[in-house]
């Protein structure tokens, strides 16, 4: 039988121990270290399964599963504690979960293929007139995270940073065009850093289009090639989360971006220093260009349906050349373009993601 166990939580008041697994949930009495109920949760997961009590021990709720039944297949259970009933479960999906300090919310991180917060309504007078087990709650907010922290935008911003950084543009497909652009104040960059890039997608047809894409900048990585034609092996490792699902309507010249893309130099990882992905893991001193692909779907905003889904056209986008060096020497970024010494090893470097 297999019993892998994914989280472990204690109840507020310590009186109880939620385990789940694959086999659901048990909820143990602490001071016995019985049993006291099996809770035939959902089995599915498709990320680290969290467990989170209520303040007032009454609610337990599950992330990272699928409820059979429920059209997303997604969701986040939530249960009884004293009989280990599912009450409801929120039609979302979650990587991490807590409820307020008064029970009656909980926040939901990670919640869509967006990368939002949501916050719902999970008990007391906020559902009391929604049917148990049938109707979750409703949303009663949402964070986009894309705005939260400007990981993109589109049209005038998007355009600002894009004619700051300048990304080089490979020719269009179906109206649509993708560029990769250096972020930095220069195109050196030594052993043990990053060569930080952004990437957009801009609509140069003349006519509106819907775009849908799917860019994982951590798994779908770069092709680096050396001066001298060699092609460089690029590491990569999965990582934890989700996907990013971006669908979006460009008008025509509008710019979507910046899509962070960055490529780390030497091995990873570095304990304690670093931990990313992906990597040229054996970096050598010299020049180099870079392009990078990502699938989209493009769509005319005026094409005809079938049925309820439009019609998509189905492609893969790739972005003009990006020359960079890897150098003993570095320029200093953001200052000027002198170059300067560099030392040999950093003093600290904090891995902030992007």
């Amino acid at each position: 039988m297999n019993n892998v166990i994914t989280d472990v939580a204690f109840s507020p008041d310590d009186s109880l121990l939620a385990i789940a697994g694959t086999f659901g949930i048990r909820l143990v009495d602490v001071k016995s270290g019985g049993i006291l109920r099996q809770i035939d949760a959902p089995y599915g997961s498709y990320s680290t399964t969290g467990l989170a009590f209520s303040a007032d021990g009454k609610r337990l709720a599950r992330n990272g599963t699928g409820v059979k039944g429920i059209e997303s297949h997604y969701a986040v259970p939530i249960f009884d504690t004293d009989s280990g009933k599912m009450l409801f479960a929120l039609k979302t999906e979650a990587d991490a979960i807590r409820f307020s300090a008064n029970s009656k919310l909980l926040a939901v991180a990670g919640s869509d293929r967006a990368g939002a917060l949501s916050i719902w309504p999970v008990t007391g007078d906020a559902i009391t007139s929604l049917p148990v087990a049938t109707s979750p709650p409703v949303q009663l907010h949402r964070i986009n995270s894309v705005e939260a922290r400007a990981t993109h935008y589109r049209g005038k911003i998007a355009e600002e940073f894009a004619n700051r950084w300048k990304p080089s543009w490979a020719e269009a497909q179906n109206g649509i065009q993708y560029g990769v652009a250096l972020t930095t104040g220069s195109n050196q960059f030594r052993v043990g850093e990053r060569v930080l890039m952004a990437a957009f997608v801009r609509n140069i047809s003349d006519k509106p289009q819907h775009i849908d894409l799917r860019p994982d900048m951590f798994w779908n990585v770069p092709q680096v090639v050396h001066s001298d034609g060699t092609v460089v092996n690029i590491e990569k490792r999965a990582m934890l989360g989700i996907a990013v699902h971006y669908r979006d309507t460009l008008e025509p010249g509008e710019v979507f971006g910046p899509l962070y893309l960055n490529v780390g130099l030497g091995d990873n990882p570095r304990p304690p220093l670093q931990n990313w992905s992906p990597w040229i893991a054996a970096p050598t001193i010299g020049k180099y260009h870079l392009t990078h692909s990502i699938p989209l779907q493009v769509a005319d905003s005026n094409a005809p349906r079938d049925g309820k889904d439009t019609v998509w056209t189905t492609g893969k986008l790739t972005s003009g050349n990006v020359e960079f060096e890897i150098s003993e020497r570095v320029a200093v970024s953001g200052r000027s373009s002198r170059v300067v010494d560099a030392p040999e090893n950093p003093v600290a470097s904090v891995n902030i993601g992007k």
